[in-house]
């Protein structure tokens, strides 16, 4: 099982888009078609080519290819944790919830910045996919700051201004990354 997750996360994202885009098709997609057998639209919802919902069938496919490799991070985390300390809880007389709150939570956290972290570096640097399901279209409702820096510097030629778009990408995640090693250094002063 856990094999056949991991395909969505070692599938090319090439490979992915293009999936993605034959699924999300207004006229001939799966998506639509599912949709439509049980009776939840009536007419094909516009996926790819609506300015207004281009961007969530982006997400849905960015979604869908990130999962697995979270979820083996936190499968990672949770295995990490001792069952000793459940059987201890639960002869305390702590119910599941309460295992959940105080067991889980805490001895995840780590595990769960590292996540967050990793995903949100991953999605601000999405190029290729939006690049295969609508190249930054309609009506750039889908240029994310990867795309947007590819056309200034290699469309219009403007190799300065793509590379400061880039740049202050690489400040903005650096930013990020500080605040993770903030937390996690916290954290560790805690324990």
């Amino acid at each position: 099982m856990r094999a056949l997750v991991m395909i969505a996360w070692m599938l090319p994202i090439v490979v992915s888009g293009t999936i993605f885009k034959w699924m999300l098709q207004s006229d001939s997609g799966i998506i639509n078609y599912g949709l439509e057998s049980i009776g939840l639209i009536h007419q094909p919802i516009q996926w790819l080519t609506d300015p207004h919902l281009a961007l969530w069938g982006i997400i849905i496919a960015n979604v869908w290819i990130g999962i697995p490799f979270n979820m083996s991070l936190l499968l990672a985390g949770l295995q990490g944790i001792s069952p000793s300390l459940y059987e201890a809880a639960l002869v305390d007389g702590a119910n599941s919830l309460r295992r959940f709150w105080h067991i889980t939570l805490p001895l995840i956290r780590a595990t769960s910045l590292i996540v967050l972290m990793l995903g949100f570096i991953y999605t601000l640097n999405v190029f290729d996919l939006v690049y295969v399901l609508t190249g930054g279209g309609p009506v750039n409702s889908t240029e994310v700051l990867p795309l947007y820096a590819y056309r200034i510097a290699f469309g219009q030629f403007d190799l300065g201004t793509g590379a400061a778009v880039a740049t202050l990408m690489l400040l903005l995640l650096l930013v990020v990354s500080a605040i993770y090693l903030f937390f996690t250094q916290r954290e560790e002063s805690y324990a």
